[in-house]
């Protein structure tokens, strides 16, 4: 038998004991379905009914044994094809439970037919102990994240902070600027979109903008969210939103020239990391393979984490070449000039 049609059998022997569908997210029990999320051994923010709501209005959801695990799918359309793909700016998904043996059915779920529906599937499982990565037969890239657990005092975890961590948040310290907690649910995303102008790689769409702002702002309302700013005079220069979640937060944090100038992210993240040492929590910063924010986030004293990537691509060969190459983007920008 071919490694291919061998990891086949084995991953449909593994899924052969559990139930499966597939359900639209107007017909998904919410309390049923944020209930085993906030369950869930790898629980994570980004996976409650009403944050994947603000990131991707169109998901459906995977139910396995009537809820005892679930499995967010973003939905995307490509040229006229059902895709799943990681929503702008949500690092990594997966299947959640509070069952080892139902969260190791990763990736071998992206296997079953229930499936099938879905041309193209990129789509990244976060972190945990349970997931087998060994999967041949899919296009698997690692990605990483950095977690930081916030059990420990603070003065432990703050002795694991790099000296050149704790020499900047000596220097802000210094500056005497505040770290106000705030409404202002569009700071971070303001910032954000300023600093676009010099660096690209930070634009986002102006819909989920607007989305991840309205989400702030639910947050904060459901008391999922805390959200800080530090202002120079009367301009913010730095701004962090914390994304709470039982188990996991998920920081997004931002600064313009000045604040970076004036250490505010440093200030920020250890104003919070103050402020929660001892819970059972990790922070995690959401990335980065680029070297100088994985530097930063390690300085926080933050463990390196892998996590899996996995795309699964039955596009027609020309569409295939259409994304390969960009091509529909492209085109959309000559007829929008």
């Amino acid at each position: 038998m071919k490694p291919f049609e061998r990891q086949k059998a084995e991953a449909n022997e593994k899924l052969q004991p559990y139930s499966l569908k597939i359900v639209s997210r107007n017909q998904i029990d919410t309390n049923r379905w944020d209930r085993c999320i906030a369950n869930a051994i790898n629980e994570t923010p980004f996976a409650y009914s009403w944050v994947l709501d603000y990131f991707n209005p169109q998901w459906n959801g995977l139910i396995i044994n009537n809820y005892e695990g679930v499995m967010p799918l973003p939905q995307k359309r490509i040229m006229g094809f059902n895709s799943i793909q990681m929503p702008v700016e949500v690092n990594a998904l997966g299947i959640f439970s509070n069952d080892y043996r139902i969260i190791d059915l990763s990736p071998h779920i992206l296997n079953h037919p229930v499936l099938s529906n879905y041309k193209y599937i990129n789509y990244s499982f976060i972190p945990t102990e349970a997931l087998n990565i060994n999967q041949p037969a899919f296009d698997i890239n690692l990605k990483t994240t950095y977690e930081l657990s916030l059990r420990n005092r603070y003065e432990d975890i703050y002795k694991n902070y790099s000296k050149s961590h704790q020499k900047n948040i000596r220097r802000f310290a210094r500056n005497n600027l505040e770290i106000i907690p705030c409404d202002i649910a569009n700071a971070y995303k303001t910032l954000q979109q300023q600093r676009a102008d010099e660096n690209p790689a930070l634009i986002a769409p102006h819909d989920h903008n607007r989305r991840f702002t309205a989400m702030v702002k639910k947050a904060m309302e459901l008391n999922f969210g805390e959200n800080y700013v530090i202002f120079n005079q009367s301009n913010i220069i730095g701004a962090a939103f914390f994304l709470t979640g039982k188990k996991r937060i998920v920081v997004f944090h931002i600064s313009d020239n000045q604040g970076r100038e004036l250490k505010t992210t440093f200030g920020l993240i250890d104003h919070f990391v103050k402020k929660h040492a001892g819970e059972d929590k990790i922070l995690d910063f959401a990335g980065s393979s680029i070297s100088n924010i994985a530097k930063f986030n390690e300085g926080f004293g933050a463990v390196r984490k892998d996590y899996p990537n996995i795309i699964r691509n039955n596009l027609p060969w020309a569409l295939n070449l259409i994304k390969q190459h960009n091509l529909l983007h492209r085109i959309k920008r000559l007829v929008s000039k």
